[in-house]
């Protein structure tokens, strides 16, 4: 049996089709964005922590010139 759709019934399907694509466009934005900031944000932890240790502790100086 086939089921004929009215043109507000096929209105309102690519309309939700639609939305449904656009929320997963835009999660999928949001997820790429919490990764970026999630990367900065510990970039700049890791910062700190070296700012931190320079101010410190003298002898972390010496460290980090091994380590290069």
């Amino acid at each position: 049996m086939t089921i004929v759709l009215s043109p507000r019934s096929l209105r309102i399907r690519l309309i939700i089709s639609q939305t449904d694509s656009h929320r997963f466009m835009h999660k999928h934005k949001l997820l790429e964005l919490q990764k970026i900031t999630e990367g900065r944000i510990s970039s700049l932890r890791e910062e700190v922590e070296i700012a931190t240790n320079v101010k410190l502790n003298p002898l972390y100086i010496v460290d980090r010139r091994d380590e290069i």
